[in-house]
């Protein structure tokens, strides 16, 4: 069990903002999590994909998925590269923590987007078809 110091240790100024933090071969993990992350993207886009064939409306949902766990992917390789390399200030952990936060702002953005926006345009989407299949059609 990890005690209270190396908590505090974790959050200090001190740690975060150090300008070439040494490289421990249990960054690879972090990396592990990274390339995770872009096979989650090819993932969701060949699965999003399909179900966008049969419904236009997934093909946003499908370009904000990519984007969020693909572009999170290829930044932590990068970040990853820079530290890996020590190169001073690009590969601090300020930097990791800065897109940490970015993954989580995003990804509340996209649940937002799938829960609250996401039904209400497949509603619209649903009746404007319910609507449509009464109308005549021009030969």
């Amino acid at each position: 069990m990890p005690n209270i110091n190396f908590f505090g240790q974790i959050f200090s100024f001190e740690y975060i903002f150090e300008k070439n933090p040494p490289f421990r071969l249990e960054f690879l993990y972090i990396v592990g999590v990274f390339v995770l992350l872009i096979l989650i993207a090819i993932l969701g886009w060949v699965w999003l994909g399909k179900k966008s064939e049969k419904l236009p409306l997934y093909r946003p949902l499908q370009i904000r998925f990519f984007n969020l766990f693909f572009y999170t992917g290829f930044a932590g390789l990068v970040l990853s590269f820079f530290h890996w390399q020590q190169m001073v200030y690009l590969g601090s952990r300020f930097f990791f923590l800065i897109l940490t936060l970015f993954f989580i702002l995003f990804s509340i953005s996209l649940l937002f987007y799938r829960y609250r926006t996401f039904p209400q345009e497949l509603k619209k989407y649903q009746q404007k078809k319910n609507f449509e299949k009464y109308l005549p059609r021009q030969k």
